[in-house]
């Protein structure tokens, strides 16, 4: 299996709402989700690879996420279907 030449990039995608529960009751951490995009930049399949040991956060991140749009990485010039880690930092300030 090659590696891409060049990597996905995020784009200008708009953060996932912080629940209003966990503001309330001071839940941060960090969700790291794999995210599996296509060609063309889609998102095809999301998988949780770390939780940030809060469900609502976690679930924030992966319906977020699901409606992002990735530029795709390369091989050869070419766009690739590929995976990418996307981690998602809570805090509250």
């Amino acid at each position: 299996m090659r590696l891409p030449d060049v990597k996905a990039a995020y784009m200008s995608n708009p953060l996932p709402p912080y629940p209003a529960v966990s503001k309330r009751m001071n839940e941060t951490g960090t969700t790291i989700v794999r995210v599996y995009i296509d060609a063309d930049g889609k998102v095809l399949d999301i998988q949780l690879k770390k939780s940030s040991g809060y469900d609502r956060l976690d679930q924030a991140v992966l319906d977020g996420i699901r409606r992002w749009r990735f530029k795709p990485g390369t091989s050869n010039g070419e766009p690739k279907a590929m995976w990418v880690n996307v981690p998602m930092k809570w805090e509250l300030g």
